[in-house]
């Protein structure tokens, strides 16, 4: 087992404990196309790679509606502008009343099934 860098351990851990770097976390930058370009290039060109994310699954409602538009058929650019809005303030407006502090509460379950087809 490969073991956790120190610079990892519960001081680091420690930090997302303050509330402030909690509410600002959804803000956060996203990762650099360098990450990216450096993952791509050390995994073999047939590789299939599964990120599973880490964190509690809760969202607020508008990232919970803006997550709707990256399934294929949900896209933009699939909709047009017009109707993604109307979908928005409609899917807005049905699951608001169901989550009175905002954050709409996740629970991601999945089954990983392992190897090569024949």
């Amino acid at each position: 087992m490969i073991e956790r860098p120190r610079h990892l351990d519960q001081p680091y851990a420690s930090q997302f404990a303050d509330r402030s770097v909690v509410a600002a976390y959804p803000t956060r930058p996203p990762y650099p196309d360098e990450v990216f370009d450096l993952l791509l290039q050390s995994l073999p060109a047939d590789a299939r790679v599964l990120e599973l994310g880490c964190g509690s699954g809760d969202l607020t409602v508008g990232n919970y509606v803006e997550s709707f538009h990256s399934r294929n058929g949900f896209s933009r650019e699939r909709m047009g502008a017009e109707v993604a809005a109307r979908f928005d303030a409609e899917l807005r407006d049905l699951v608001s009343p169901h989550v009175p502090d905002g954050i709409v509460r996740g629970k991601l379950t999945a089954t990983v099934v392992w190897g090569w087809p024949r």
